[in-house]
């Protein structure tokens, strides 16, 4: 009886995510009404889940993650009360269900990039300006990881943001230079400086 109260505690706790997540993700949509870039639709921007599209529920790939969702909750809900009603059931064979919701959150991630007065939004994460250390901007070159992975790659110029605690770094990768030249003062007129190829700032020009 423990194992069952178990596991209808983990069902009640994927439920919990989802509703978190889903107050997360209109928060962020409300924060992206008043983005300082981009202020306008089609801006040709890549990032590593896909080109950017606007943050809305309205998002066809938004619909698609909440039906995934309610599916997938759905079916290892009716799964686990068969389940617990069964006498012969191995609950390793169970548990490996509740890795379809992560899974399903992992796919369908909403590409996105946005500057706001307080950050960055890059693919639903949020980057504090105090959390980054600063970003570089160079032309998208064979043996990028990156490169060829989209259509006309080599026209694009990637802006990589290193974060200030880690070691890590997030990219877009953005086509026209004028876009960049914009992102460029956005970034220094809040703050963010520009670094060379071996992490020291220096001022932009």
């Amino acid at each position: 009886m423990t194992l069952e109260i178990f596991i209808l505690v983990l069902v009640f706790g994927f439920f919990l995510w989802i509703l978190t997540s889903f107050i997360k993700s209109k928060n962020r949509f409300q924060l992206v009404k008043k983005a300082l870039y981009p202020t306008q639709e089609g801006t040709d921007i890549v990032t590593r889940s896909g080109k950017i599209e606007s943050l809305s529920f309205n998002s066809r790939k938004w619909k698609q993650r909440l039906w995934l969702f309610i599916l997938s909750i759905l079916i290892i809900t009716v799964f686990v009360i068969f389940s617990i009603n069964s006498e012969n059931l191995d609950w390793f064979n169970v548990l490996p269900l509740f890795n379809i919701p992560i899974l399903l959150l992992i796919s369908t991630k909403l590409a996105s990039f946005y500057i706001i007065n307080s950050g960055i939004l890059l693919d639903e994460s949020f980057f504090a300006w105090e959390e980054l250390k600063g970003y570089k901007t160079a032309p998208l070159r064979m043996g990028h990881d990156m490169y060829g992975m989209f259509d006309n790659s080599a026209q694009y110029t990637e802006v990589e943001f290193f974060l200030a605690k880690t070691k890590n770094s997030v990219s877009i990768f953005v086509r026209d230079e004028d876009e960049v030249n914009r992102i460029h003062r956005l970034l220094k007129s809040n703050g963010l400086e520009e670094m060379n190829s071996d992490n020291k700032k220096e001022q932009i020009q």
